[in-house]
């Protein structure tokens, strides 16, 4: 594999033990041959976190396909933990181009490492030091929060020469961005307006439609509103995460609402091949006697209420009076806020903090139960968080709270893989009981049975994604073949 560098972008082979797509079939590429595509997404392993995988696994499959991927990405983001064991399976000839990302704290480090070179630190007292320093870090903070349409447009400007160059050097096919960042689609528009090559456009969350995007003043939504229809009319194909948010893509751009196409989330089963799960479970769970209710990923508070807080406190105190051992345990991050939350409602739970995702997996195996809590408001019926698939293919029950009639809570249902019920003190303290009574008596329900997974595999969705490049390629919609 080359190592050669296009002028001041590093390209950084990714190096594995081996080829994803070495003995298997690739029957696109026996009919067209190899292609080339561009993954503009600032978050990939080594970095880890939220978002990352499904990336990541697209760039894994791709290749059994006929694509080969070339990956655009930053260096790294401070926001975000790093995880090299996501890099387990990338092929051997994928090679990722980096550009540093923009932080307000880094920025703050270079601008006071500036003014100590050049003396300013000497000519003042240490009290006025630290003053100028605070300050500068404060405007840097601000002009972070009002960048438009967010912090990572500085990313994307000093991205756009050296990444035509790679598109040239690369001789790419098709384009492939993904938001969040919306730098990532203002890359892959950049790319499709001055060389006219196909792009598509991910969605793995809505933006202007989600149902956290508040707290906007009346310009900027006006503003992020016309950018966000910039990229979907543009845009040769759009990709969301499930036919709920599909619709609501179609609905701003009706002459081409075809163009929408869904491609889920989903599980990589090679995530959970090595694993004997009898093992796990005696390892991660503990002491026998003791019922584990275990979220896994970002305990975020815009997902979390008073009734669940409530329903948790109120199932705690019922099981401590019927001398049962009771654990919430949060495999990644919680903010203390929350825990303070928690133990108020006499519930303290215990929080890893952010874990490599193999242990994450473990930790998943090794619960009694999984809680994977909804969130509401506009569109939040639509949302289908990656992790659910995780959950699923972990065989552990799930209790889903929050409002019972969205995408999430229909998957669930299908698979026959737990308990959705809403975010009221009342129903999730009742819920838990009965979880627990079952639990008890060896009766508790095992998760989801493999076979109704196999869409949701990470090759099976690579392959649909596959199609929709192949499609874009030779300019035909991406619901219809065309012959080359």
């Amino acid at each position: 594999m080359s190592t050669a560098t296009v002028p001041v972008v590093p390209a950084v082979p990714i190096l594995t033990t081996g080829s994803a797509g070495e003995g298997a079939a690739r029957p696109a590429e026996a009919m067209w041959g190899a292609r080339n595509v561009l993954m503009i997404c600032q978050a990939f392993p080594p970095t880890g976190g939220p978002g990352v995988q499904r990336s990541a696994k697209f760039a894994k499959y791709l290749p059994r396909f006929g694509w080969r991927t070339v990956v655009w990405s930053a260096d790294g983001l401070e926001q975000l933990p790093r995880d090299a064991g996501l890099m387990a399976g990338l092929p051997a000839d994928l090679v990722r181009y980096t550009r540093p990302a923009w932080s307000y704290a880094a920025g703050h480090r270079r601008v006071m490492r500036t003014l100590r070179e050049l003396g300013v630190a000497k000519l003042l007292s240490t009290k006025l030091w630290d003053g100028l320093e605070w300050r500068t870090l404060q405007f840097l903070r601000a002009l972070s929060a009002h960048m438009i349409p967010d912090d990572q447009i500085t990313w994307a400007l000093r991205s756009a020469v050296p990444l035509l160059t790679v598109v040239r050097r690369e001789r790419i096919d098709v384009v492939f961005s993904t938001y969040s960042p919306v730098a990532n689609h203002l890359l892959g528009l950049l790319v499709k307006c001055v060389t006219g090559l196909p792009w598509v456009a991910d969605f793995r969350d809505l933006w202007t439609d989600d149902y956290c995007y508040t707290d906007r003043s009346r310009a900027r939504r006006w503003i992020e509103r016309n950018i966000e229809q910039a990229i979907l009319q543009r845009a040769d194909a759009v990709v969301a995460v499930t036919q709920s948010q599909a619709r609501v893509l179609g609905r701003h751009v009706p002459r081409h609402s075809k163009k929408v196409v869904c491609i889920t989330n989903g599980v990589d089963y090679e995530d959970f091949a090595h694993l004997d799960r009898g093992r796990v479970w005696r390892a991660r769970h503990g002491a026998t006697d003791r019922f584990v209710l275990t979220f896994a990923g970002w305990f975020l508070s815009d997902r979390v209420d008073e009734g669940l807080i409530e329903g948790l406190g109120r199932f705690a105190r019922r099981a401590h009076e019927r001398d049962g051992r009771f654990e919430f345990r949060v495999v990644g991050t919680m903010s203390e806020e929350m825990s303070r939350r928690f133990s108020k409602a006499g519930v303290t739970p215990s929080a890893t903090g952010y874990l490599p995702h193999d242990e994450a997996i473990e930790h998943m195996i090794g619960a009694d139960v999984l809680l994977l809590p909804a969130p509401t408001g506009p569109n939040a019926d639509s949302l289908m968080p990656g992790k659910v698939f995780e959950y699923l293919a972990a065989g552990r029950p799930i209790l889903l709270v929050g409002p019972t009639d969205g995408e999430v809570q229909r998957l669930v249902r299908r698979c026959r893989a737990g308990v959705c019920v809403e975010s009221n003190p009342d129903t999730v303290a009742e819920a838990l009981t009965e979880l627990w009574r079952k639990w008890r008596g060896g009766r508790l329900p095992g998760g989801c049975a493999p076979d109704l997974l196999r869409p949701f595999t990470r090759e099976h969705l690579a392959g649909r994604l596959a199609e929709v490049l192949d499609h874009v390629r030779w300019k035909g919609p991406p619901g219809k073949p065309r012959r080359r």
